[in-house]
Parts: structure tokens; sequence; C-alpha cells
């Protein structure tokens, strides 16, 4: 797994010149080619654009599920919530979150993106703490196993929690600081506005006890969700 936490704040408005040149490549063949760039001009990014895109399927979140009686579920697509941490004992609690139709263009300058999830139950510890990856693919499937789930390529840009200061049944929490996560997935080639993204979540090695988000099956209109702002050439 590839972690290296990074945040940026981009302006409202970039400006970049290019300058005409010519640039020679040579192949592993040795073939060279001339690649010219575009007359000196300046592209400038347009004004923000927000989106808001919610988990809509039982199978768009999934994980691990603890019932808080002493039973524990490794994996699974349908229950109420899905617990993110770990505990003294070294177990951890991993899951993930799908977003469909995520309508960014593909390489849109990513200016903020946050998580927000609502808590399934009150946890008055304050020991539970996550890592944060985009699943490091153009468009994300599903979720269904968790050989599926612990298969799926990470970015490398991770999102470090640190340890939330309680957790409160019905409360809505955000998780600021995922520019770089989203921005990775969307300079990839094979990503198109409209395709899926997922993140996954990893319980931290420091974790002392779980969080447990609200799923899709609790109640649709309290899955998680993310808030991106954007801009594009304009």
């Amino acid at each position: 797994m590839r972690y290296m936490p990074s945040k940026k704040t981009l302006p409202s408005i970039v400006a970049l010149v290019l300058v005409v040149n010519v640039i020679t490549c040579a192949s592993a063949s040795m073939l060279k080619q001339s690649i010219a760039f575009l007359s000196t001009g300046t592209i400038t990014y347009s004004s923000s654009f927000k989106i808001v895109v919610q988990v809509g399927a039982s199978q768009d979140d999934a994980g691990a599920w603890w019932d808080w009686s002493g039973y524990y579920w490794p994996w699974t697509l349908d229950k109420s919530h899905v617990s993110v941490g770990g505990f003294t004992d070294g177990s951890q609690y991993n899951g993930g979150l799908r977003f469909a139709s995520v309508n960014i263009p593909q390489e849109a300058k990513i200016v903020a993106a946050v998580l927000k999830v609502c808590a399934d139950q009150t946890c008055a510890g304050t020991g539970a703490r996550w890592n944060i990856c985009g699943e490091y693919v153009g468009d994300s499937a599903s979720f269904s196993t968790k050989q599926d789930f612990d298969a799926r390529p990470t970015t490398v840009s991770v999102k470090d929690t640190g340890f939330f200061t309680g957790w409160i049944e019905g409360t809505w929490y955000q998780i600021d600081g995922l520019t770089s996560i989203i921005q990775e997935t969307v300079n990839r080639s094979d990503w198109k506005s409209g395709n899926a993204l997922a993140l996954l979540l990893f319980g931290h090695a420091d974790a002392r006890t779980t969080h447990e988000i609200r799923s899709y099956d609790a109640n649709p209109s309290q899955a998680a969700m993310i808030e991106v702002v954007y801009e594009i050439v304009g």
C-alpha cells in the first residue's frame, strides 16, 4: 500500500503561460519525434464548480461490522454501518465507499474535497483513527468480496484522520483534505466525467477503537457523501 499524505490549496484563478518550443524525444527503439507546443498563449481556469455525490446502493458501502455486543463480521455489504478503526489487540477494521456518476472532467483542477459521514452509534472514546486512500483506477466497480477489496490498488496520496474526539449517533462529521486523492484519480488517462470513484478506509495502526459510518442500508439519506470543488480550463 502506498501512502504519501498531501494537501494543497489552489487559488480560484490559475494561469499558465505556454512558450513556443520544440522537444525531441527518444523512444526505447531510439526513434525520434518532435513535439511542438501550442503557440504562446494563456490558459485560465474558470470559476469553481461544486458537486455533491452520495453513496447510492447497498453494494457501494461495505466493510467490517461490529455490533458492540461481541460479534464481528469481517466483511459485509448489507449491515447498518461500516466500522473503521482498530483495537489494541492489533485488529483493524476497514471499509470502502463508492460514489457513482462523479461528474468531474478529466484533469480538472481539484480545489477542495471533503468526505461527510453520519455516525451510526455513539462512542465516547477518542481512540478511533483511519487512513483514507482513493482506489487508483479510472472507473471503480461496486464492492463484492473482502478479497476484491484487499486487491484494489490505492492512490499514493492518503489522508490520516488523526484521532476523533467523540462520535455521536445521527451526527454528521466532515473529513477535509482529500484534494490530492481525488486529483490523482481524475488525472488518470482512463478517467472520464461520469465514472465512479471509491475511497478505501483503513484502520490506523494506532487506533484503539472503531467508529461506525451509517450505511445506505440503514438510511439512504444518511449514507456517506463527498463534496468536491473543481475548476476546468475556460
